[in-house]
């Protein structure tokens, strides 16, 4: 499966992980298979979940959503 970016239509403005996610996929179901991953991963090994997200998003190998990901966070 391949990610999809679906971008906001009003704003594009991340304030978490939630508002990320929803850029990554466009189901809210794996939405929140994604965001129950990363908190269980940042659980266990006792990290943040932003550090899995960009382990992730490497994974994936979209730069574009990298690079998008890397800019909001640096703003935050």
């Amino acid at each position: 499966m391949k990610a999809k970016m679906a971008l906001p239509e009003n704003e594009f403005k991340l304030n978490n992980i939630y508002r990320f996610l929803e850029l990554i996929f466009d189901d809210e179901h794996r939405i929140g298979i994604a965001a129950t991953l990363l908190e269980r991963v940042r659980q266990k090994r006792e990290t943040y979940v932003e550090d899995w997200l960009e382990i992730i998003l490497e994974y994936l190998g979209d730069e574009e959503l990298l690079d998008i990901f890397l800019f909001t966070s640096l703003a935050l």
